[in-house]
């Protein structure tokens, strides 16, 4: 007699058909975040990488605006870049602008943006002054220029609110003169030359930029100058001016001569002043 007992026909169908519906069903879909620790688990070992929640056996559940869990985890960190630049830009933006106070001979002026009259607002650019002309600007009530016949320079921007708070202007040839009026400079003012670069504290000083050589001239202040010849650094002393040549040879520091001497002493007399307002026709 055998006791083995044949299969259950019916329940072998019903076992056919769960297998059959197992192999239709389409696998499940991970949520991206939990696709990443378990790959990082499988790499490091590491049963629950980073200080991770642990992965859920059970399936997410539905809720209203589940799938935009992540926005507040991106739009934080968004928010804060975008603060960020917005106070550097803002910060950037320059406290003050040139303004013209003199103008001898405007025909003989070129700016980058055209000719202003005495009163109106400059900003940074290339300003030409012909060999007949001459032309002044004041920054806000910090510093003034002036440029005399044949000068030609970048003029900088004025210095920002928070940021950039260093500033140059490149002379290209020419003579300018300037003062801050007995004090010190808000922020820092390189004055450079294809020859030499001249840090500027203040107060009343020029630079004069000939064929061969560059000439720095310091009547009160502080001027400290950087050959780019090699030359050893130079700190100009109150009076006195230095030529540093394009060929290398040794910087020559002297006595302000009487020409020197006057241009200084009259823009030093100067000083700062209201600049004048401009009355549209």
């Amino acid at each position: 007699m055998n006791d083995k007992k044949k299969p259950d026909s019916g329940h072998a169908a019903q076992e056919t058909q769960a297998l059959e519906a197992v192999r239709r069903m389409r696998p499940p879909v991970l949520p991206e975040e939990v696709r990443q620790r378990a790959a990082r688990a499988f790499l490091t070992g590491e049963s629950n990488p980073a200080g991770a929640a642990p992965i859920s056996s059970q399936a997410p559940k539905a809720a209203s605006g589940s799938g935009f869990a992540w926005i507040p985890r991106i739009a934080l960190p968004i928010a804060a870049v975008l603060a960020l630049a917005g106070t550097y830009v803002l910060g950037s933006r320059p406290a003050d602008h040139w303004t013209v106070t003199d103008v001898v001979a405007l025909h003989g002026v070129s700016l980058a943006r055209g000719c202003d009259n005495p009163g109106e607002t400059i900003y940074a650019g290339r300003l030409a002054v012909s060999d007949s002309s001459e032309f002044e600007v004041q920054l806000g009530r910090e510093l003034k220029l002036r440029l005399l016949g044949g000068t030609t320079l970048n003029l900088p921007a004025g210095p920002g609110h928070l940021f950039g708070k260093t500033r140059t202007l490149q002379l290209l040839g020419g003579e300018v003169y300037g003062t801050t009026a007995g004090s010190p400079l808000g922020f820092t003012l390189r004055l450079t030359t294809p020859e030499a670069v001249g840090v500027l504290t203040g107060t009343t000083f020029a630079v004069i930029r000939t064929e061969d050589a560059t000439c720095f001239c310091l009547y009160e202040g502080s001027l400290d100058i950087t050959p780019l010849t090699g030359a050893p650094p130079v700190e100009l002393p109150v009076g006195k001016r230095v030529f540093l040549y394009r060929d290398g040879r040794p910087a020559v520091v002297e006595p302000l001569p009487p020409r020197e001497t006057m241009k200084l002493t009259m823009i030093h007399d100067s000083g700062i002043v209201t600049p004048p307002t401009h009355e549209a026709p």
